[in-house]
């Protein structure tokens, strides 16, 4: 079951599923090498749907893949790579919009 939800849209279930999967190859050794493989194939699916549309969870999706135990090398450079790439973008946006000014309406101090 939780590698069919590993597989749907990337959103909050995706991320949920393959932490749980990944929690499972730490407790479990004998499913580490089948994680292991569907974490790398999930995350390539994942590089491949960011071409089309933003995935706003592919920072996150590398940092659960790199928490798989008895990853491939491979995948782990990939994980790597989304991660130092998530932190240029990060470093290049702008600072936080300044807060409007306190306005006077009902929440006013008397």
């Amino acid at each position: 079951m939780l590698a069919d939800l590993a597989y749907g849209p990337e959103d909050w279930i995706t991320e949920s599923a393959l932490f749980a999967l990944a929690t499972t190859a730490w407790v479990d050794p004998s499913a580490r090498a089948d994680v292991a493989e569907l974490m790398g194939w999930r995350l390539l699916a994942a590089v491949e749907a960011q071409r089309e549309r933003p995935v706003t969870i592919l920072g996150s999706l590398a940092t659960v893949t790199l928490a798989t135990p008895g990853l491939n090398p491979d995948v782990a450079g990939l994980a790597r790579d989304i991660l130092t790439a998530d932190d240029d973008v990060s470093e290049e946006q702008p600072a936080e919009p300044e807060l409007p000014k306190k306005r006077r309406g009902i929440f006013r101090r008397r």
